[in-house]
Formats: C-alpha cells, sequence, structure tokens
C-alpha cells in the first residue's frame, strides 16, 4: 500500500467515524411545564405552560408563556415555582390586577411529591395538575449514516482525481 492509499484510507475512516459519532452529541431542548387549573371559586378554569432550558432546580420565575388560556376577565402575569428542592413544591399563578371576587393576587398549589423528573404531578388534591414534559431532538442514526458515507464518497471521488503533490 502506497503513502498516498493510506492517507486516503486514514482521512476516510476518520470521516465516517466523526459522522458516526454524533449521534451521542444529541441533547434536551428544553423541559415543558403546563399547569392546568379548574373552575375556582370566582375564578374560572386557565391554563399556562412555559419552558426552561433543564428540569427546575431552584426557585424559579417565569413572565414569558409558551401558551396560555387567562381566566376571563383575570390576566395571569407570572408563575412561580417554590420550594423545588423540597417535597412539596408550590406553583404560584399571580394576576395582576386581583382576580375574581375575592381580589386574589396569587393561586397557590402545594405538591406532594418531589420535582425531580418529568411527570404529572397532583396538585391540590388532585384537582389540579402540572405535566412536566422534555423534549429532545435525537438525528436518526440512518441520516447520518447516510450523510457520513456520502461525505466519504465525495472525498474518495476528490483524491482519486487530484494527484498528492
Amino acid at each position: 500500500m502506497t503513502r498516498r492509499s493510506r492517507v486516503q484510507w486514514t482521512l476516510i475512516a476518520g470521516i465516517a467515524l466523526g459522522s458516526l459519532s454524533m449521534t451521542s452529541m444529541a441533547k434536551a431542548d428544553a423541559v415543558d411545564y403546563t399547569y392546568t387549573e379548574p373552575s375556582i371559586v370566582g375564578i374560572p378554569a386557565f391554563s399556562w405552560t412555559v419552558s426552561s432550558p433543564s428540569l427546575i432546580i431552584t426557585d424559579t420565575t417565569f413572565t414569558t408563556f409558551v401558551s396560555i388560556s387567562q381566566p376571563t376577565p383575570c390576566t395571569i402575569s407570572s408563575v412561580s415555582f417554590l420550594d423545588v428542592s423540597t417535597s412539596g413544591f408550590v406553583v404560584a399563578t399571580n394576576f395582576s390586577p386581583p382576580c375574581g371576587v375575592n381580589n386574589t393576587t396569587a393561586i397557590f398549589a402545594q405538591s406532594v411529591s418531589p420535582l425531580t423528573v418529568p411527570g404529572t404531578f397532583s396538585l391540590q388534591n388532585g384537582v389540579t395538575t402540572l405535566t412536566v414534559t422534555s423534549s429532545t431532538t435525537v438525528p436518526e442514526p440512518t441520516a447520518l449514516l447516510l450523510l457520513g458515507s456520502g461525505l466519504v464518497g465525495l472525498l474518495g471521488m476528490r483524491l482519486r482525481q487530484k494527484p498528492l503533490a
């Protein structure tokens, strides 16, 4: 085997292995939190969804929403996750201006389990739910194999046409 052949095959093998190893680079894009509250005294039913780059592990407040179903005529201004490091985390939905017949400024819902993994959490005696989902983007291995073999083929064609100096 000539020096040129060894260089070509080394480059081809390196590109093929590099493109195949890209599958291990897939990671979570976001964690979505969807809260659903049925109608309670003076406040109609509502729901909201917020998104975080990872699972919440400290007290966090959100003022932007992925989606929201406002309880007419109320306005949800923010949501807060409190005491998330304990076994009974609290979700606070904050209203501005105050809402309902009692001029409520916030609704607090507590869980009896910790917020450590995605899933559906029952809050307030099973009436309210918080669904935590992790969306991930995972490249299809077959597509990466096809891309890698195409690059190897193009490199091989290029090396055959151009003499090595």
